[in-house]
């Protein structure tokens, strides 16, 4: 006997090509919803009730079928039943003939079956989609990308922002170096001649907002020396109010990388507290994006978490021009990167040696571990600082940049 799998419901079949028996998803007539509700399920390895109710009623204690997936799944719910793979033959063609005959007798046209065998295979796929959309580690890397291209677009707004403020009070940018308190003070406060001039009600409203804006007295009163000393070139009321309106634009965007970052932190403490516990939200988003999500990363060995980042490095190194990396997206820990050069190696390897493990939780069990994963990490380079306090010998002269022969003069 074989046992098909199609897409109405699973179909049994005499060696003589006769159908003995047959299940639909739905009952008497295949039913859209039913078949890819069971399809999902056997997609998940998980084996749909009318399987079970076949072999059951027909008492069948020996099988032959033409796939892999249903052999496993078979295995596991009926560990007695002994089971058989065929992936070819002149038997099992004909077995595919008489379900190709059983399909047509059963829509009446072998177009119908085709257009329910298309809609299933339609919204199936949409439900793998729907399921992947849905998975929290794409929002992670979709979250740590636009929080670094926010980044990168108020590095860029800033930079003309203090150039075009500079031609009005040049000094302000000399004095006030935190870029989103320098927006704040252009926003707020807009033309300087604004803490000079007009009713003194006005003029100290206006100081207060600086103050209010620096916190630090010694900055405000150089910022109000330098305007009684300064050139202030005049403006309009024109150039004024696109001036304040990049510098609202810059502002709108620190909050809005604000809310991500917030955002990030508690998407990653729910879907992977055990790497945040090592490395913070941010680099562990890195690592995920790199890896191209969760799952990824929990496969990787230890080995390619310590240098995931820096690919280019590693390639060169492999084509013999410089030495292999020993970290990459991972550097940016303060563990590695306050540690003198010749720890750094060790201490990135524990760090990989941890990550692979709690990513490994993460996806698999979903237990939390971070605190142990953290405090062993913190013990191993306890161990390395005690071990290496010194630089190897051999590797200071590596470092030691060779010294240019002076050319002869003739």
């Amino acid at each position: 006997m074989w046992l098909i799998s199609t897409v109405v419901g699973p179909v049994i079949v005499n060696d003589d090509g006769s159908i003995a028996g047959y299940k639909i998803y739905g009952g008497e007539r295949p039913v859209l919803d039913e078949a890819v509700r069971k399809i999902a399920q056997l997609e998940k390895n998980e084996c749909p009730q009318e399987f079970k109710d076949l072999i059951e009623e027909l008492g069948i204690s020996e099988i032959k079928t033409d796939s892999e997936s249903i052999v496993g799944i078979l295995r596991k719910e009926f560990p007695e039943l002994k089971i058989s793979l065929a992936e070819g033959g002149a038997e099992l063609a004909k077995v595919r003939e008489s379900i190709h005959g059983f399909l047509v007798d059963l829509f009446g046209v072998y177009e119908e079956y085709v257009k329910f065998a298309n809609a299933v295979a339609v919204e199936v796929t949409k439900e793998k989609l729907r399921e992947v959309g849905e998975q929290p580690d794409k929002m992670i890397i979709q979250a740590i990308t636009m929080i670094e291209e926010l980044t990168e677009t108020i590095n860029a707004f800033i930079a003309h922002l203090r150039e075009w403020y500079g031609i009005i009070f040049p000094e302000l940018g000399k004095i006030i170096a935190d870029h989103e308190k320098f927006a704040r003070i252009v926003h707020e406060i807009g033309n300087p001649h604004r803490l000079l001039e007009g009713p003194e009600d006005e003029r100290e409203a206006y100081i207060e907002k600086l103050r209010d804006i620096v916190k630090d007295k010694k900055k405000v009163d150089k910022i109000l020396e330098a305007l009684r000393t300064s050139v202030l070139v005049r403006i309009t009321d024109e150039d004024e109010h696109q001036i304040r309106s990049v510098a609202k634009l810059i502002l709108d965007m620190y909050n809005l990388r604000e809310n991500l970052q917030k955002y990030l932190r508690e998407l990653m403490e729910d879907t992977c507290p055990n790497i945040t516990k090592l490395v913070g939200p941010t680099i562990g988003a890195k690592l995920i994006r790199k890896a191209g999500g969760l799952r990824q990363l929990a496969l990787k060995p230890a080995s390619t978490i310590q240098v995931l980042g820096a690919e280019k490095a590693l390639f060169r190194a492999l084509r013999g021009r410089g030495t292999p990396p020993k970290h990459g997206i991972i550097f940016v820990h303060p563990l590695i990167f306050k540690a003198p050069w010749w720890q750094r190696g060790k201490i990135a390897r524990t760090l990989a040696a941890k990550l692979a493990i709690a990513a490994r939780v993460d996806y698999f069990s979903k237990e939390y571990i971070g605190d142990e994963l953290w405090n062993e990490l913190l013990q191993r380079v306890e161990e390395i600082k005690k071990k290496y306090p010194k630089p190897p010998p051999e590797k200071i002269k590596r470092r030691k940049k060779p010294r240019r022969k002076r050319r002869q003069k003739s």
